[in-house]
């Protein structure tokens, strides 16, 4: 990785990845459809408020979505076979492509159906009675009625969703799927040039993103235009080891994996406090619209939003000693960026990702306060400085707390992937843990348990800071 940066690696490399381009489309295309369909079978149960059902449903959903995703992956790759072994069922030699799309295809279920629950709650009930007045039986007045104006309301999410699972998949070669990133890994191991490699990777992902992004843009608009609501009226025991639950262990490893959980609130929290302040800076110049800096905003905001967290922490970390060393020879400071601890461009990487979205809910919030409130606050005798922080600022933050509350959440379960360049983050710990004790199932089960009692919990924060800062959002200075 020492050799010097060689830019032509990039092009060269590109093509070598996009052959591979076919593999991650393909894990994207099965997730949804699988997830999607599935995710409004789970969404039903809790519409209707099915007895257990619902309840079920409600654990499914709080658990996939508190856990971050690369976790949920361990655990299908180690879970599944011991489950079915249990009924003595050898999946060893099956493809981890398979339990990829597993993974992502349960993690899809959970969003979906909570996005179309939402969406189908929103088609006005009155339409409901309407279509049964007229003798249409329930599963008419669902298929016709209902769930077209549904899917029509949850586009635009879905539309984040499958940007989202986009970036997702570069996960996928942690457990030896050779996709765009595992191609990118033998590159590497061939020509020892990482940073070029993972630049190449981020250039794809980025304009695979941005086409779908103007895809799903495009149909929204042309939805929207042609779209009338309805109206009635008018590696596994291949490498021996023992794939048994042993129940009592996962408490050890709870126990254990837990003593990492400062770094894990390190790599969290850190980045969206120095990303906030990142986020406030080009949330102003995009929303005032400053000169040649705006379209640099505009694309920072964008590939950083566009390409995995994974390749802005593997660029950061084997790109920027190799620029500080090469700074270092040139005028002769003496310094080695090797001394440097590999948390720190953890922490600088994602406060670059972190600066991207916050940037986004800060804009936002800003823009969503009436404008006629500051005029009023300035008809009454206040100076900009006031009005923006007695009136737009308490607004505009109680209008981002759920959004704040998200992205809390996303980088809680990004922190994950630190693991990658050996930080013992949670599931740095788990994975040391499992190791250790050939125990991995159990390792990632307590690993998961801490990150969805963690994302309970801040839920729960948000919820109760929701409460207390309602008043914000009936505000106004008249």
């Amino acid at each position: 990785m020492g050799k010097a940066f060689d830019i032509e690696l990039i092009f060269t490399s590109i093509p070598q990845l996009l052959s591979y381009l076919h593999i991650t489309i393909w894990i994207l295309i099965a997730s949804l459809v699988i997830g999607s369909t599935l995710g409004l079978f789970i969404a039903l149960p809790r519409i209707y408020k099915v007895p257990v059902l619902s309840q079920i449903a409600a654990v499914y959903i709080s658990f996939m979505r508190g856990t971050p995703i690369l976790i949920q992956l361990f655990l299908v790759f180690y879970g599944i076979p011991a489950l079915l072994q249990l009924i003595h069922i050898d999946v060893s030699r099956m493809a981890p492509l398979v339990f990829v799309i597993i993974t992502y295809s349960l993690s899809t279920a959970a969003s979906f159906s909570e996005m179309m629950r939402g969406a189908i709650n929103s088609v006005d009930k009155g339409q409901t009675e309407a279509a049964y007045s007229i003798g249409m039986t329930g599963k008419q007045t669902f298929t016709r009625i209902v769930l077209p104006q549904a899917l029509v309301v949850a586009f635009p999410n879905f539309g984040n969703l499958v940007i989202g699972s986009l970036k997702d998949t570069s996960l996928a070669f942690t457990i030896g799927v050779m996709d765009m990133m595992g191609r990118g890994d033998t590159i590497i191991a061939a020509t020892a040039h990482a940073v070029e490699v993972y630049i190449a990777l981020a250039i794809i992902y980025y304009f695979v993103a941005i086409i779908l992004e103007k895809f799903f843009v495009e149909s929204e608009q042309k939805l929207q235009k042609h779209y009338q609501p309805v109206h009635v009226y008018n590696a596994l025991t291949k490498c021996g080891v023992n794939m048994i639950i042993y129940v009592p262990f996962i408490f050890t490893a709870f126990v254990e994996i837990l003593m990492a959980l400062p770094l894990t609130l390190l790599i969290t929290i850190f980045p969206l406090l120095v990303g906030l302040l990142i986020g406030i800076a080009v949330a102003a110049v995009r929303i005032n619209s400053v000169k040649i800096i705006t379209p640099i905003a505009n694309v920072y905001v964008s590939f950083f939003r566009g390409t995995p967290a994974i390749l802005h922490i593997m660029v950061i970390y084997l790109g920027f000693p190799l620029f500080i060393n090469k700074l270092s020879s040139y005028y002769g400071w003496g310094f080695n960026a090797n001394s440097i601890p590999i948390v720190v461009f953890v922490l600088i990487a994602l406060s670059f990702t972190a600066g991207a979205y916050m940037s986004e809910i800060i804009r936002s919030g800003l823009l969503a306060v009436e404008k006629g409130q500051i005029e009023a606050a300035y008809a009454i005798g206040m100076n900009r400085f006031q009005s923006m922080k007695r009136i737009v600022f308490p607004q505009a933050f109680a209008l981002s707390l759920p959004n704040l509350c998200n992205i809390f959440i996303g980088f809680l379960h990004t922190s994950s992937i630190a693991f990658i360049v050996s930080q013992k983050e949670l599931n740095g710990a788990a994975n040391i843990v499992a190791s250790n004790n050939l125990k991995f199932l159990e390792a990632y089960i307590a690993a998961a348990l801490i990150y969805w009692m963690l994302t309970m919990l801040i839920e729960g924060i948000t919820a109760l800071l929701e409460r207390k800062l309602t008043v914000y959002n009936r505000g106004g200075v008249v």
